[in-house]
């Protein structure tokens, strides 16, 4: 009889006990699930990405040094342009979902500003005051009206440094600007194509994707940094006219996704020896990338195009006749070629450094 009731109220205890943990747990699930599905409905009847619980809503994470390039191209084209001023990002940190970068604002080597931006993961919007979707450009009352603000120092054969990603978009308005200019000064410039190089830690987990050797990364990927290294082989052996017709077909021809495949029947159809120029990659890959690397460091270099004359950095127009009036000015004595009348027009561009 006492083993029976002992029984009964033990079976009575743990019914209780589990119906009032039951309760506790579910009240608790209740309230976090509550909670989940409101914080859902909000952010999507507002359709803002950066209130998103994971990865952005808009697409696929971007690199950090993407979006600090993306970001660097679109406040310098869309808001500092016409101010002869630029933005360079001092830190960026990625906390749920959003990028923060703080931005330093230079006008002729020297800081006027500085401040946060906030940009989804995606690199789709920024914040920077408004709402901005860095997909679409913000007209402008006149894009063409630039000049250079800090003196270039004349010397008698002007020294012509140009950094390009070999698919950036811009990188290649640049060098297609470039290509008349060197047609009519030629040697009277020391003419210089360099490479935008990235340290790895901006692609931290991503390094097989962007990074020679883990160790030196180009924003869209190991196959844009082979190709910026097999240019530089290229242009140690052949003359500017082989080399300058060799990148205008392959950056037409082929992308950032093919060209390690694509390159060499372009190559052959140009006269150029693809087994000197595979041996090349082999033997010097590394070195050439460290080299360029360590030159982007010198310089303080961080996007494509970047352009320098005589060690000053260019912030003018991006055009055959801009850059001409420009390295023309560098000279002590200015060659009759600079009378050379040269297109104003930049040409489009398509797609995007981010």
């Amino acid at each position: 009889m006492v083993v029976t009731r002992i029984r009964e109220h033990v079976e009575k205890t743990s019914k209780r006990r589990l119906i009032i943990t039951s309760l506790i747990v579910g009240g608790i699930f209740g309230i976090v699930f509550g909670y989940i599905l409101i914080g859902y409905m909000l952010m999507n009847a507002w359709d803002l990405p950066f209130l998103s619980l994971s990865k952005p809503k808009y697409g696929i994470e971007m690199s950090m040094a993407d979006i600090s390039a993306k970001v660097t191209e679109y406040l310098n084209v869309n808001f500092l342009k016409s101010y002869n001023a630029n933005a360079a990002v001092k830190n960026i940190t990625q906390v749920s979902g959003i990028s923060i970068l703080k931005i330093d604002i230079m006008q002729n080597g020297n800081k006027i500003s500085e401040g946060e931006v906030y940009v989804t993961n995606d690199g789709q919007f920024m914040m920077v005051g408004a709402l901005y979707n860095m997909s679409k450009s913000i007209p402008q009352i006149d894009q063409q009206i630039q000049t250079q603000p800090e003196e270039i120092p004349k010397t008698e054969k002007p020294n012509v440094k140009l950094f390009v990603m070999s698919y950036c978009p811009y990188g290649q308005q640049a060098e297609n600007a470039m290509w008349p200019v060197l047609d009519i000064l030629g040697d009277k410039i020391n003419f210089e194509l360099h490479f935008v190089v990235y340290p790895s830690q901006y692609y931290a987990g991503q390094e097989d994707k962007y990074c020679l050797n883990k160790t030196y990364c180009s924003m869209h990927g190991i196959q844009e940094l082979n190709e910026n290294i097999r240019q530089m082989c290229i242009k140690d052996k052949y003359d500017y006219s082989v080399w300058k017709e060799y990148i205008k077909a392959v950056s037409l021809s082929c992308n950032y996704q093919n060209v390690d495949s694509c390159w060499e029947s372009i190559a052959k159809s140009k006269g150029i020896d693809v087994e000197y120029v595979k041996n090349c990659y082999d033997k010097n890959a590394i070195e050439y990338a460290k080299q360029e690397y360590e030159l982007n460091k010198k310089y303080g270099v961080q996007g494509s195009p970047t352009l320098f004359i005589n060690d000053v950095e260019y912030s003018g127009g991006r055009t055959p006749e801009a850059y001409k009036q420009t390295i023309c000015s560098a000279f002590l004595t200015r060659p009759n070629s600079c009378d050379t009348a040269l297109s104003s027009e930049s040409g489009t561009v398509s797609g995007s450094c981010g």
